[in-house]
Parts: structure tokens; sequence; C-alpha cells
């Protein structure tokens, strides 16, 4: 038997299988905890510790070093091959009780639930009382939720093509630098070239990754003047993609080529007499130069090969209507010319090199003086024809006769706004503005004095009534 006192004078008297749990005083209601054999020398008659109590040096636990040496040897098996359980506890948990706070666990015995007490600040946990507040009348209501746009096309429609607004607009100093370096990778071209036909061949590919770039520029200005709306050209190379941004506006432009004047390469390729050939040639030539701007449009920007079928390549010009013409003089004047000079450059660049020792005959559009002006002036000529040609995408597209264009046609036109987006008004204005929110007056100081005077009163009386109806000490505590 184990018999210690309370502070408040009641003695408990417990089994020793007891020592060390936590039993509640029948007669204050505070928990105590039952002392070891060795803590009850150390206790007063008030049940109090003695602080200043005399401890003696402990002994050696011979059972405390076999049980260290046990759990802490190399090998994770004793020497019966049992695996070594180094989990703290020794007796089976509870597992029904995992995850619930101790407080909230009821005991096990009839009558009135003990006092529940804070784990870490032992201070008594009382209830609390919530209030049910009234709602508030007389509130504002909320936005309306947003609705949904209506489904919006990327590209920006124009009302009209405006060549000579192109025109202007190509003489802004960051169009003129663009198409500067434009003029540049033509000179470093021929550069390379020169260097190749010296004899290093270590630079073969200079020359041909130089043209991709060149011809993919005018299918990228094009792409972005069109389908991408934007009003000026787009830097050299763009994003550097390979298909992107290199090899699919190359291959759409020299697709359009091979489509427009293929047939006339072949008549001129053929066994017919030269007479003949050149008649057809030419026949099929000038058919290619009138639907080269239609050909070129629908290879760049619509996305599908099916779109080159005669009747549609057509119907795309019809749709022009009145400003066809217009192009097809501008694909005349302006890409013609530079196709030509492009040519009379390779042509100069091999006669500095011909092994003979006389001269080759060259025409003249393959003279330097003759060449290298007509290049700059159809540089700047051929980007004014692909930048109107996107500008004449942006406002004739919907009515193209093309396949395989998905959400485009059909959608409705979009023209973006200009300024600030403002919210609509929730609802209209009243005639007389809502009365303002009552607003609650805070308490005064005698107000929470008296709030405080009534809530000790009433934990005086729950404390007092808890007492009042603990059962009798004798029935729970005596063995």
């Amino acid at each position: 038997m184990i018999q210690f006192p309370c502070t408040c004078g009641h003695t408990f008297n417990v089994t020793d299988d007891q020592s060390g749990d936590d039993i509640q005083c029948p007669a204050c209601g505070r928990l105590n905890s039952v002392p070891t054999a060795g803590d009850l020398a150390l206790l007063n008659q008030d049940g109090t510790y003695k602080v200043d109590a005399p401890i003696g040096p402990a002994g050696p636990d011979i059972a405390r070093e076999d049980e260290l040496m046990y759990i802490f040897q190399k090998s994770r098996v004793d020497s019966d091959g049992r695996e070594i359980d180094l989990r703290s506890h020794t007796t089976p948990l509870d597992y029904r009780r995992v995850g619930v706070d101790p407080i909230d666990i009821l005991p096990e015995r009839d009558g009135p639930a003990a006092p529940k007490y804070d784990p870490e600040t032992g201070e008594l946990v009382r209830p609390l009382e919530v209030e049910k507040l009234s709602p508030v009348r007389n509130v504002r209501s909320a936005l309306p939720a947003p609705k949904i746009p209506p489904r919006r096309r990327g590209v920006e429609r124009l009302d009209f093509v405006s060549p000579v607004g192109v025109l202007v607009s190509l003489c802004k100093p960051i169009n003129l630098v663009v198409m500067s370096f434009i003029v540049m990778a033509h000179f470093a071209y021929g550069f390379i070239t020169v260097i190749f036909l010296f004899g290093m061949m270590i630079v073969f590919l200079g020359p041909i990754m130089l043209f991709i770039a060149m011809i993919s520029h005018y299918g990228n200005v094009i792409d972005e003047t069109g389908p991408s709306s934007l009003d000026e050209l787009p830097r050299p190379l763009r994003n550097l993609v390979w298909y992107d941004d290199l090899w699919n506006p190359f291959r759409n432009i020299v697709l359009a080529w091979f489509v427009t004047y293929g047939p006339a390469m072949l008549a001129m390729m053929s066994s017919l007499p030269l007479n003949a050939r050149l008649v057809i040639a030419g026949v099929l030539a000038i058919i290619g130069t009138l639907c080269a701007p239609a050909v070129l449009l629908t290879t760049t920007t619509s996305g599908s090969i099916v779109n080159l079928r005669p009747d549609r390549v057509i119907g795309t010009a019809k749709t022009i209507g009145g400003l066809y013409p217009l192009l097809v003089m501008m694909f005349v004047v302006g890409v013609l010319p530079y196709l030509l000079a492009f040519v009379g450059l390779n042509l100069a660049i091999v006669d500095l090199f011909h092994w003979q020792s006389s001269r080759l005959q060259l025409p003249f559009f393959a003279k330097w003086y003759f060449c290298l002006p007509m290049l700059a002036g159809g540089i700047f000529l051929t980007h004014w024809f692909c930048w109107t040609l996107g500008q004449t995408y942006r406002v004739y597209h919907r009515q193209f006769p093309w396949e395989h264009q998905g959400p485009l046609r059909g959608d409705e036109d979009y023209t973006p706004q200009r300024g600030f987006a403002v919210l609509p008004p929730a609802r209209k204005p009243e005639p007389t503005p809502l009365a303002a929110l009552p607003i609650e007056e805070p308490p005064t100081r005698d107000d929470r004095l008296e709030f405080v005077r009534q809530s000790d009163a009433r934990r005086r009386q729950e404390s007092a009534e808890m007492i009042r109806k603990l059962p009798d000490a004798g029935s729970y505590f005596d063995p």
C-alpha cells in the first residue's frame, strides 16, 4: 500500500501498482501523482516535497546495464535470431485512441465526468459559451459573377488593305534595322561563298544555311503580319526554332515557287524544239506569275496542301478582288528583280574564280555595279509585297475557300479596345443611398468589469456544484 497526503489534507491509500499514476482528490478536485516508494521519503505531511532532502548515491543497476548492452549491440537480432524491438513502449498500444485528444476521452464509470485539465499548463478547462448572433440586415449585395466572354479568334481583322501605309511603315527605324540585317546576310552569303570557292570546304554549310535563313525570313514576314496580327517586321530568324522559324517557312516559299514556275521549268527541259519550248515556257511562266500571290498566300497561311487545288487558288484570287492585280504588279516589280539580282550575285562570284583565262560573258544583271543596287532595292520591295500579303490575309481570310481552318471561320469579329477595361455597374443606382450599417458601441470599463464578475461567479458556482456531486472518497479509493 502507498499512503500519501494531498495539499488539502486528504490522505490517499492506493495499491503499489498505481505508483506513478495521476489520481484526483475527492475533497478539492486536484490532480495528484501517486509517488513511488523512493519518493515517499521526500513528501512532507502537507503533501509538498522536501526540496533540500538528501539524496543518496545510486547504486549500480545491473539490469539496466544488461538492457543497454542488449539494445546497442551491433546486430539487429539477438543470439536466438529474434529481431530486437527498439520501440519505447512495452505494452500493446490502444489503436482505438490514436489521434484522439486525451481530454476528449470520457470516463468508463457512470456519473459526472471528471474535470478536464490542459495537458501543458494544468489549467482547468472550462466550456466556452457561444452566443448566436442575429443576421445583419440591409447589407449590400455582392457584385454579380462576370459573364464568360464569347470565343474570340486570335486574328485581328482589318477593315482594308493599305499598301501605302505599309510602305510608310517600312521606313520606320525598327523596320529599316531589320532590312539592313537582311542586306548584311546577303553580303555574308557572298563572302562565305568566296571562301568556299577558294578551297575551304569546311564552310560549305554556311551558304546553304544562310540561303535557308534569308528565304524563310520572307515567310515569317507573311506569317507575322498576317495570322499573328503584328504591325512591324519580325526580327531575323525570329525565335530560332528550326521547324517553325526556318524550315517550315522556307518549305512553303519553295513549294509556292515550284507550283507557279515548275511547269515552265519542265517545259524548258523537254525535248521539243527550241522555239516551241520558249513559247510554252513563256505562257506557263506568265500564268504562274498571275497565280503567284494567291499560291504564296495559300502555302504560307492556309496550313494545308489541299488548298492548292486550282479552283481554291482561283477562288482566293476572286475573294481578294480588285486588290489582286496590285499584288501581281508588286510581285513583278519587287520579287522578280530581287530573284534576278540574287542569281546575278552568284554568277558574278563564280565568274571571279573561272578556271579559263578569259572571263565569262555575263548578262547585264550579273555585273557588280548593277546587281548590288538591284539586290538592295529588291529586298525593300519584297518586304513591301510580303507585308501587304499579310494584311490581305487579315482582311479576307474568312471568305477564302480553304479547308481545315478550324475555329477561325464563323467566329465573331474581334476589334481590340483601347484604354482600360472598366467593370460594368452591379445594378442601377438607387434614387436614395442605402443607410449605413449600424456600428456597435465598444463596451465601457464598467461593462467589462461586470462581465468579469459574472464569469468568476459562474465559475465558482460550477466548481462548487462539481465538488458537491463527487462520490464518496471511501467508495473510490479505499482498497
